[in-house]
């Protein structure tokens, strides 16, 4: 046999193996449904988790922490302090 007909057998023989390995692709609609699927079950999954939470750590008799500004100033995320590499541009030189 030829080099080109071998390559040929070659490629018809790597597609029906991809073919069987990937099957059928799910349509737009299956795969809008399964999306919604997961997004539905994980806000559900993620309430439950956060109302889980908020029993176990504030019981009944204790009022909820209340915002404290004071906080938010030594937390180191934040960008409250200015940045010292920051050089502002001048002027473009009008000659």
């Amino acid at each position: 046999m030829s080099f080109p007909a071998l390559l040929m057998l070659f490629t018809l023989g790597l597609q029906r193996l991809e073919s069987l390995v990937h099957g059928d692709p799910p349509s737009a609609c299956e795969v809008v449904t399964r999306l919604e699927r997961a997004a539905r079950a994980a806000r559900q999954k993620a309430a439950h988790r956060t109302l889980t939470e908020l029993a176990s750590s504030h019981p009944a008799s204790q009022p909820p922490p209340r915002f404290d500004p004071v906080l938010l100033i030594d937390e180191p995320g934040l960008p409250t302090r200015p940045n010292p590499l920051f050089q502002p541009t001048g002027f473009a030189n009008r000659v």
